[in-house]
């Protein structure tokens, strides 16, 4: 595993209960090359959970998870739990499921405008009342806790296409019609980190080997700086980025 660190840039204009979520992988073999038995199944069994609150997974694999266990349709990616530790939002397939962290129950399942979450991504702002995602339509978009106790879609910053050579953005000088850039066109971003101490989000371009810097006041992509291929998330510590 690589890491960089990089001093962050700044623009040119101006200088009580745990959630246990278990991701359980099943190695064939062991790191001797041994075979390790298989899971052994009654006739007829069915994927989900069975009697004794283990589960069967659509791999042909028993699983029993520690904790409590929430169970939804989807593909987890990433989560992530709001400062006041009362909700736990998920980065599913395709939406966002919010968790009360206290109840261990499903308060809200908000689908995503158009496409699906990225690989990785999803953090808190505005001391919990707003959540930001990342998704395949090339978007750094949040949503934002109600009246009603529900969150809904706000904020959509769309993400540079493609990053030139000569450091310029390949929407400049170009039409931001969203709906004709094809899916090779799109942006691809990752994890990111919120700074909200300097009003800025870092984003993880992957497919660009940059990370971008969002200006979260104004809601514009203010410029980037190159990282190496293809970066996955970054994390912030003080004046330094790591990717």
């Amino acid at each position: 595993m690589r890491r960089k660190t990089r001093s962050l840039p700044t623009p040119h204009f101006k200088r009580g209960l745990v959630v246990f979520f278990l991701l359980t992988c099943f190695l064939a073999t062991d790191s001797f090359g041994q075979k390790r038995s298989k899971d052994k199944f009654a006739k007829k069994s069915l994927v989900g959970k069975q009697r004794n609150d283990s589960y069967i997974v659509s791999t042909s694999q028993i699983i029993d998870p520690a904790g409590d266990n929430i169970t939804f349709p989807g593909r987890p990616i990433d989560l992530a739990l709001n400062s006041p530790e009362t909700i736990l939002a998920v980065k599913n397939f395709n939406d966002i499921v919010f968790l009360d962290a206290i109840n261990h129950s499903i308060k809200q399942t908000l689908p995503l405008p158009a496409g699906g979450n990225t690989f990785t991504g999803i953090g808190w702002s505005d001391n919990g009342q707003k959540v930001w995602t990342t998704d395949t339509k090339g978007y750094l978009r949040s949503a934002k806790l109600q009246g009603n106790g529900l969150f809904a879609w706000g904020d959509e910053i769309l993400l540079p296409s493609g990053i030139k050579s000569d450091g310029q953005f390949e929407w400049e000088n170009q039409i931001l019609d969203k709906s004709a850039r094809g899916s090779d066109q799109l942006a691809y971003p990752g994890g990111f980190a919120i700074d909200e101490k300097r009003g800025y989000i870092y984003v993880a371009l992957n497919r660009d080997n940059a990370v971008g810097i969002v200006n979260l006041k104004t809601n514009k992509f203010e410029g980037h700086f190159p990282v190496g291929i293809a970066p996955y998330s970054v994390m912030i510590n003080g004046d330094k980025a790591y990717v």
